[in-house]
């Protein structure tokens, strides 16, 4: 079984369909009905110093890189 994380945005593309990405998206979730995913949902608090790293760091996409940095701490 793998343990992924989903960014909120693959999560939002397969509830509200929205294309190009839905169909991949179904297809992480259909993986996760058929058992080959660990299908557990955690709600990842966001600190004021994951925000002030990626702030700081010079990455266009900065809300991509916020999320890295707290999934990163999960580990």
């Amino acid at each position: 079984m793998i343990r992924v994380f989903l960014y909120s945005d693959v999560i939002l593309d397969f509830l509200l369909q929205r294309e190009p990405f839905a169909t991949a998206a179904g297809a992480i979730f259909a993986r996760g009905e058929a058992g080959s995913l660990r299908g557990v949902l955690h709600l990842l608090p966001v600190a004021a110093e994951h925000a002030d790293t990626a702030l700081a760091s010079n990455l266009k996409d900065v809300e991509d890189y916020v999320q890295y940095t707290v999934a990163g701490a999960v580990r």
